[in-house]
């Protein structure tokens, strides 16, 4: 009994040692992953929360110039694990699914009600 018990911790610890430790991405990690992969400035990063994930919401800014988005401001959900940003709009059957409002992101207001409200004729 003793030798299948020894044998059972040897192989927990076996597994333990041989399988790679996920460390959570940086928020300096995630501000160049995102400059370079998007072109965009970053103009803050924020810790918090998405659909039970804990990730990083980054806000950022594109680049001036003569096109139609120049200095738009968003803000992105990077997943804290493994450094994905996690999509905005997500199909669940037949349906698409709306970004949540997060709350102090660039598009809500601090009690997270969205900006865009239906334009008046």
């Amino acid at each position: 009994m003793r030798h299948v018990l020894l044998a059972g911790v040897a192989a927990v610890a076996f597994v333990a040692a041989v399988t790679p430790v996920r460390a959570q991405v940086s928020a300096d990690q995630v501000r160049q992953q995102v400059a370079q992969n998007y072109e965009v400035d970053v103009l803050r990063i924020n810790e918090g929360e998405l659909d039970g994930k804990a990730v990083w919401l980054v806000t950022v800014m594109n680049s001036g110039g003569n096109f139609n988005d120049a200095f738009q401001v968003n803000t992105l959900a990077i997943d804290k694990a493994s450094g994905e940003l996690v999509p905005s709009y997500r199909n669940s059957g037949n349906e698409q699914r709306l970004p949540p409002v997060i709350a102090g992101a660039a598009n809500s207001t601090e009690s997270g009600a969205p900006l865009n409200k239906p334009a008046r004729r």
